[in-house]
């Protein structure tokens, strides 16, 4: 590239987001067998991860999420079988609501994105985050999952719609909570840093419910 002869385009990029999987030192979700590491993972760095602080998590974590996923499996020693009874009472466990029906797929995910880009991106607010919720919701209540898949619809595409609702609602009930500005989080109804916030904010599910938890940062 020669700069001054040929030139090239400067695109401004606001980072507007931070956190993820909550993991400990080696990695770990929580979960067995999942490591997370790099932008999936939170709470290795904070409101000083701007300016690059991210590519150093994702080489130190992500070569020890590696070792030890390489370790978890070496460990595993069976196979369980499972029949398509078991698999039918599975998904029915984790993908059957009591209401809600077939919707189209596509655009339902087109329209969660706009609701975070427009309620949950650059800049956010109290009002932003009722709206964003409330909307979510909406598409929720209509999106049964099993009856997609009793349907035969692409199974991908409505695994990652349900993802997609439950992480929209993860980060906007975070965003709500956290009622200061900090590093990129910035919210206009309170624009600047707040010492009650001095800490990391997690959220675990409790049934259909996000609940929220505030650890202090070590």
């Amino acid at each position: 590239v020669k700069p001054v002869e040929e030139g090239f385009d400067i695109i401004p990029h606001a980072q507007c987001f931070n956190g993820g999987t909550a993991i400990d030192e080696k990695t770990n979700t929580g979960i067995a067998g999942l490591y997370a590491a790099g932008e999936a993972a939170g709470g290795a760095h904070g409101a000083d991860r701007l300016g690059g602080a991210a590519i150093a998590a994702t080489q130190v974590f992500g070569s020890i999420a590696g070792a030890e996923s390489a370790i978890f499996a070496a460990q595993q020693k069976t196979i369980v079988p499972l029949s398509d009874r078991d698999l039918k009472k599975t998904l029915e466990e984790q993908f059957d609501r009591a209401g809600g029906g077939l919707i189209n797929i596509q655009e339902a995910m087109a329209e969660v994105r706009r609701i975070m880009w427009q309620c949950g991106a650059i800049v956010r607010s109290e009002d932003r985050c009722k709206e964003g919720l409330a909307r979510i919701a909406a598409i929720e209540s209509a999106f049964n999952p099993i009856r997609h898949y009793e349907n035969r619809t692409a199974i991908r595409h409505v695994a990652a719609l349900n993802s997609m609702i439950l992480t929209s609602k993860a980060i906007l009930t975070a965003i709500q909570e956290r009622r200061e500005s900090r590093g990129p989080h910035y919210r206009e109804d309170y624009p600047f840093p707040q010492q009650a916030y001095e800490n990391r904010i997690r959220l675990h599910k409790e049934g259909p419910r996000l609940i929220t938890e505030k650890y202090p940062v070590q």
